[in-house]
Parts: structure tokens; C-alpha cells; sequence
């Protein structure tokens, strides 16, 4: 089971009073922007039993038992059985407004069982597989984020089918543990970028940690079998092994969602503690201690620890708390002791063994005594992340200091018997006298060589400048290139971080033109003239979207994509689309008196999407979403010489344009839509 710390609650059977407006949450979105994180906890309603009913949004719940969602058990607990029978429904009314529509949201939830979550009556998410399907299969999701999207305001329901067998099998393992399930919710980005940092940092610091202290059992392993008389290199080799193996395994409980794989891997994680338990008490002893019993007994406490979640889960966590004070008790009155008397070496591996053991046995007994260490400051939880590693690192680095120090002792003695040899070799030195006049007399021809190296390096210099002020010039062009391709603000990301991360934007205006007789004028003109018109008319639509603030995101053959609002938020995009558009049709008109052109209809709607950089290779500047081919559906149902506007459009522009209503019209795939033709400005 997963040992994180969390509130644990006893789900008592309150009932529920008639339409009690006082106990239906209000969520907002500036409810979620203050919060952050809203923790969905009280005002659940609950009934034991299993109906696929309950997941609709209209079903009469006002008799249902009022509680929390998470479940407390305790092997006392006689009333168990009447309150949750191992499968039940759980349903949280709650109430939002016109500011979290179509607000990209997600929930999280951690449970140790399986799970099926609705929202109005539409299945969102399942976790794990229910007994009524076969073999049931619990696991933990460890409030991985569900993306959501509510679209209308009003009263909605969450529902959520929640089975655990396991409670009425096992009660001691869930005495201090939730039985029930915890649920957040959140901004969908705020949600992913939680998960996916903790994800990395428990990565980075626990993997780094633990192949770190295996590297570390390696190395002592190998050094003892090429000197098996030290011992001290087998029990440290060891104890690197059991905090490797335990640092490990703590990372797998984490990423694991399999509850029993989990708890396979925590039961592990006592035996490998228990090794590392026994191995600084055997280090410790062998090199400052000289009582034979004392580390036999630990050795058998070691053993039992290694058995004990197996005889007793509840009481397992307390053994290993007091075996691990027993061992850093006795390590430090062995080296404080072995410090006093200035035994060789005990203080260089003294201090860093010292802290090790005093740390965290404060902080284990600590966290015996409170149920957990938990913090709000994010100064003190980084201090204690901090001192932890100094911690779990200050033992091999006073175990490498002490062997640096015994080496330096054996060195001492070497360079005493060297004194001597060198006292005996008279033949040599004077031999060595010679090579030093040798080296004398080539000093002036070494004097000329270094002369000649300089001005080679001078000249070197001198020619490394001009690369680099060629290096210079063409990278003026490159960004200029880049510049030309890309917004200013994602090239100058995508410098700085080698990639640009796509982004939401809630409210722009997206603007489509296409050439009406574009098929018959390629069939008129040539390819070189066709050619040559598109870049005329093209150009000209590049000047007017730089000059109204628009970002052109691509030419599709003859259709023109722009996008007002990106990469920076304008809430005058629909004005400057407009007119933009407007700019474009009174330029083809111009046009079409001196010269055979083509006709142009132009489309706009306004709404949100998500634009970005997709792929490394030839990557361009691009948008998405369903305002993308809302306002295509504009541009194919607008005629020759017009501008056809969605309903949205014309509401964030009505006051400074005058408009034409069409009706309704039907358009591909969307239905029928309100749309109007665009006829002027209006001068202001």
C-alpha cells in the first residue's frame, strides 16, 4: 500500500436533508484560480450497493447517508459492514457559472481500489476492473489528471462507483490508511504540470540516489575481494546495497498503480532496510567496537524486521521505527565513544556517520510520533529534501574520506622510505644533474621556438576574429530567416529553449480568403503568370495583415490563413480581422480595373485554439481547433466580393461595422449557423 500522507476520515452515515442549498458547492473559476488545487471532500452522498442508475444526472439522491469519500477503517469498527459492504455509489453536487465554461479543467483522484467516474451521467475515466467483470484488479492512479471540459452553467453531478474488497478482508492494513478514495480538481494545465514535476523529481532525485549507492556497493564490493582482510568494505559495501535497494523501491511504489504490486514492493522494502540496519551496526562494530553479542542481537532484530509485515502489518512500521533508532543509537555511542578515546579515523567517518544516524532517526521518530511528516512551507519541505540527501550522502562521503586518510597514512610511510632510497642513490641524482644542463643549453633554442609559436598563435587569433565576425553575419541572417518564418516571441523561444510548447488561447479571430475563379483563370493563364499574380496578391495580403496586427499562419494553394490575437492577446482581434478583410476586398477590386484578375470570398470566426510548432524538421508556425474549421466554413459559404462573419464575430464587432444578417445558413459538418455579410466601417 502506498504510504502517503493524507487526512484519514471515518465515513459516518449522516442523512441527507431536502434540497439544502447551503451544503451544493459553488466552483468558479476564480475559486480554481485562487485555490489552485479544490480538494472535493465533504457533501458526498453515499449509498452501498451497486446500480448503474445511480450515474444519471437525474436520479433522486435526498435519502441517500451524507459522509466523506475517504474511509477510515479500523479493526474496531463493527458498524463496517452496514456502511460500505466493499462496492458502493458516491455522488458530489456542485454548481458553476458563465466563467468556467469551456475552461479546460482536469480531476485527480488516488484510491487503492477500482473506480468508474461520471460526470452528468457520461462515463469520463474507469481505473482498475470491478469484481463483475471476473478477477477484479485495484490500483492507484496517484491523481494522474482526467481533462474535463464543462460546457454549460447550471447544477451538475459527479458520480463515482467505487469498489474495495480488500477492506473487509484485511482491516489492520487499512487502520491508519484511507479505504475510500481523495479527489481534486483543478486548471487542466496547473493539474498536468503538478504531475508531470513530480513525476520528474521523484525521477531525477530517487533513480539518481539509488544507481548512485549501487555504484557505491559495486566499487566496496570489488575493493573487498582484492582485500578480503578489511572487512569494513563488505559491510559497507552492503549497506550501499540496502539503501540502493531501498531508495529503488520506493521509486517503484511511486509509478506503481498496481495496489498489490505495491504492497509486494513495501514488503520489500523492510528487508532491504533491515540489511542496511545490520550492516552499519556490523561496520561500526568491527571498526571501533569489541563486543561479539551486541552485534548478533541486532543481526537477530534485523531478521524479524525482515518477517514482520508478514506477522503483523499494523504494528511493522512501528518495529522499524525503533529498529532504526536501536542501530543509530548504538552507531552513535560507538563512534561518539571511539571520537573521546582518538581512535585513528574515528572522526573523519565519525562525523558523517553521526549525522546520518542522528538525522534520521529524529526525523523517523518524528514521524512516528505525528503519523507522518507533512509541511504547508515549501522553505521547510525543501530544508528537510535538502538535509535528507546531505544525509543519505554524508556516509560514503566520510566513508571515501576515510579510506582517502588511510591511504594518506600508508603514502607517509612510503615517502619516509623514499627518503632513504634516495639517500643511497647518489649515481642517480647525479645523472638527473646532467639532463638538467642538458636542458639548460637547449634554453635558447626553446626561447626562438616558443618566439615563433607566438606569432604563429597571433596570426591564429587574427583569422579566428574574422570567422567570427563571419559567424556573426550569418547568424544576423538566420534569425532574420527565422523571423520570417516564425513569430517574433516563438522564434526567440525556440532559441532559447531548442523547442516551442503549443499553446491555448481562449479568444482570437481566425480569417480565411479563397479565389472564386481560381480553376478558370489557371486555365487562361499560364503557369508563370498564374504564378506571378498569387504573389502579387499574396504580397499585397502579407503588407495588410503586418499593418492591421494580424499573424499569417499559411498559403493553402489559393487560400489565404490568417489569425488575429496570436501570438500575443489583442481584444480588439475581431475589429482588426474586419478590417483587414475589408482592406483585402477594396485592394482586389483596385486591382480587377487594370488588370484580369481573380475574385476573392473571405470568411472570419472568432473563438478559441491552440496554436504551436509540431515536428523538428521543416516546422512551421500552425493552428488547431474547431474555430480553425468554423471560420473555413465562412470563408465556403461566403459569395464573390464579400465577407461572411460567424455569430460570434459580429457580437465583439457590432459597434464598429455595419453588418448584413443572412439567416441561418447550413454549413458542412457544423449545421445551421447564424451568419452576416460585413458591408463598411463605421467612421468613428
Amino acid at each position: 500500500m502506498k504510504k502517503i500522507p493524507v487526512l484519514l476520515l471515518l465515513l459516518f452515515p449522516l442523512f441527507l436533508k431536502a434540497q439544502q442549498s447551503s451544503e451544493i458547492m459553488q466552483i468558479t473559476k476564480d475559486s480554481i484560480l485562487q485555490n489552485e488545487v479544490l480538494s472535493i471532500r465533504e457533501n458526498w452522498l453515499f449509498s452501498t450497493g451497486d446500480n448503474a442508475l445511480w450515474a444519471t444526472k437525474e436520479f433522486d439522491d435526498t435519502k441517500w447517508m451524507k459522509g466523506f469519500n475517504s474511509l477510515k477503517i479500523a479493526p474496531k469498527d463493527t458498524s463496517l459492514k452496514t456502511v460500505f459492504n466493499g462496492i458502493g455509489w458516491f455522488r458530489f453536487h456542485f454548481h458553476t457559472d458563465s466563467t468556467l465554461t469551456k475552461m479546460p479543467l482536469a480531476l485527480t483522484i488516488s484510491h487503492p481500489g477500482a473506480s468508474a467516474i461520471y460526470l452528468d451521467g457520461l462515463l469520463i475515466k474507469q481505473y482498475g476492473t470491478f469484481s463483475n467483470k471476473g478477477r477484479h484488479e485495484y490500483i492507484d492512479p496517484d491523481h494522474s489528471p482526467v481533462l474535463i471540459l464543462i460546457s454549460d452553467t447550471g447544477m451538475h453531478v459527479l458520480a463515482v462507483r467505487y469498489e474495495n474488497y480488500d477492506i473487509l478482508t484485511s482491516r489492520e492494513k487499512y487502520e491508519n490508511e484511507y479505504g475510500g478514495f481523495k479527489m481534486n480538481i483543478a486548471k487542466a494545465d496547473v493539474a498536468i504540470d503538478a504531475y508531470r514535476s513530480r513525476v520528474l523529481s521523484n525521477t531525477a532525485i530517487l533513480l539518481t540516489s539509488g544507481f548512485i549507492f549501487l555504484t557505491l556497493f559495486v566499487v566496496h564490493l570489488v575493493l573487498f575481494l582484492f582485500y578480503r582482510s578489511d572487512k569494513s568494505n563488505l559491510y559497507f559495501s552492503l549497506f550501499n546495497f540496502g539503501i540502493a535497494l531501498s531508495i529503488i523501491m520506493r521509486y517503484l511504489i511511486i509509478i506503481a498503480q498496481g495496489v498489490k504490486f505495491a504492497n509486494f514492493i513495501g514488503n520489500l522494502t523492510y528487508i532491504s532496510t533491515s540489511v542496511a540496519c545490520a550492516a552499519i551496526s556490523m561496520l561500526v562494530n568491527y571498526l571501533f567496537g569489541g563486543n561479539k553479542i551486541r552485534p548478533k542481537i541486532i543481526l537477530l532484530l534485523c531478521f524479524v524486521g525482515m518477517v514482520s509485515p508478514y506477522i503483523n502489518y499494523v504494528y511493522a512500521d512501528y518495529y522499524y521505527v525503533g529498529l532504526v533508532v536501536i542501530c543509530a543509537l548504538e552507531a552513535a555511542v560507538l563512534l561518539s565513544v571511539a571520537m573521546y578515546k582518538k581512535k585513528p579515523g574515528s572522526r573523519i567517518i565519525g562525523v558523517g556517520i553521526l549525522f546520518f544516524v542522528l538525522f534520521f532517526g529524529i526525523v523517523m521518530s518524528l514521524a512516528a510520533i505525528n503519523n507522518g511528516l507533512t509541511t504547508d512551507n515549501p522553505y521547510l519541505g525543501g530544508l528537510l529534501i535538502g538535509l535528507s540527501i546531505l544525509a543519505i550522502f554524508s556516509v560514503p562521503l566520510s566513508m571515501s574520506s576515510y579510506l582517502a586518510w588511510s591511504f594518506a597514512t600508508v603514502n607517509k610511510v612510503l615517502g619516509e622510505k623514499l627518503v632513504q632510497v634516495e639517500q643511497l642513490s647518489k649515481e642517480a641524482m647525479e645523472h638527473q644533474q646532467e639532463k638538467q644542463h642538458l636542458l639548460e643549453s637547449r634554453k635558447g633554442e626553446l626561447e626562438k621556438e616558443v618566439a615563433l609559436r607566438t606569432t604563429e598563435v597571433i596570426y591564429q587569433k587574427e583569422q579566428i576574429e574574422v570567422q567570427h565576425e563571419a559567424l556573426k553575419s550569418e547568424k544576423k541572417k538566420s534569425d532574420e530567416l527565422l523571423l520570417n518564418i516564425l513569430p517574433a516571441e516563438v522564434a526567440e523561444e525556440l532559441k532559447e529553449k531548442g523547442q516551442s510548447k503549443a499553446q491555448l488561447f481562449d479568444d482570437v479571430s481566425v480569417l480565411f480568403t479563397d479565389f472564386v475563379n481560381f480553376t478558370q483563370m489557371s486555365e487562361q493563364l499560364g503557369a508563370e503568370e498564374l504564378v506571378a499574380e498569387l504573389h502579387e496578391c499574396f504580397k499585397a495580403f502579407d503588407n495588410i495583415m503586418e499593418h492591421n496586427g494580424l499573424e499569417k499562419i499559411k498559403t493553402i494553394g489559393d487560400a489565404y490563413l490568417a489569425v488575429s490575437g496570436i501570438p500575443v492577446y489583442n481584444d480588439r482581434h475581431a475589429y482588426n480581422a474586419i478590417k483587414a478583410a475589408l482592406e483585402i476586398i477594396t485592394f482586389m477590386k483596385e486591382r480587377s480595373r487594370h488588370t484580369n484578375t481573380f475574385e476573392i470570398r473571405i470568411g472570419i470566426h472568432s473563438g478559441p485554439l491552440v496554436a504551436g510548432i509540431v515536428g523538428v524538421k521543416k516546422f512551421a508556425y500552425d493552428i488547431w481547433g474547431d474555430t480553425v474549421n468554423t471560420a473555413s466554413r465562412m470563408e465556403s459559404t461566403s459569395e464573390a466580393g464579400k465577407i461572411n462573419i460567424s455569430e460570434a464575430t459580429y457580437k465583439l464587432a457590432i459597434n464598429d461595422f455595419i453588418f448584413t444578417y443572412r439567416g441561418k445558413i447550413d454549413a458542412k459538418h457544423k449545421g445551421e449557423i447564424d451568419m452576416y455579410f460585413v458591408d463598411n466601417i463605421i467612421n468613428k
